[in-house]
């Protein structure tokens, strides 16, 4: 169902032209073939053509967003879990986007891979659930730490949901020190 959403939607956008920006893909037609044969253009050309879609896919993340609070904060313990940094970042709302951009910054991260190898979250559960309002939730998330030689401890996070036109977004996020520190 979300992968039939998922198309929908980038057709959606792309037939009104949101997402269509000549100068992110790169325009084959305009290297000849003499300038393919050199490879520092080849490799250009693969970079441009790299960067034309991974801005396509990240537009279309941008418009799709979450259905339930609860779709939200899965997305994002699942992207703490994979340490996938993309995955956490595309379900926050704006001011918080801003936020973990700078947060990795700080870090200077060079990817988007979050967390560490030991300890890793191996597991994560949602041990409560608050209704603020019909707009708004939070939630407790514990996450389960492991090393190579077994389970080390447990660590959780507070999530605050929002819904802002019709998507579902973190809003705010307590960290305690620990998962702070093991994210960024």
């Amino acid at each position: 169902m979300f992968r039939k959403i998922f198309i929908y939607t980038i057709i959606l956008l792309l037939s009104q032209r949101k997402l269509y920006n000549s100068n992110l893909i790169c325009n084959a037609e305009t290297l000849s073939s003499n300038d393919l044969k050199d490879e520092n253009i080849q490799l250009k050309h693969q970079i441009k053509t790299l960067e034309g879609t991974i801005s396509l896919l990240k537009d279309a993340l941008d418009e799709l967003g979450a259905a339930t609070p609860n779709n939200v904060v899965n997305i994002w313990a699942k992207g703490i879990q994979t340490r996938n940094g993309y995955l956490q970042y595309y379900i926050l709302c704006d001011r918080m986007k801003n936020e973990f951009k700078e947060e990795l910054s700080k870090s200077q991260r060079t990817s988007w891979v979050t967390g560490y190898l030991s300890p890793w979250v191996s597991s994560y559960d949602i041990v409560n659930i608050e209704k603020i309002n019909s707009l708004k939730y939070r939630f407790t998330i514990n996450f389960n730490l492991d090393t190579s030689i077994g389970p080390k401890d447990s660590t959780e996070s507070t999530v605050i949901t929002t819904k802002i036109d019709n998507k579902w977004c973190i809003n705010d996020i307590e960290w305690n020190d620990t998962m702070k520190k093991r994210i960024f």
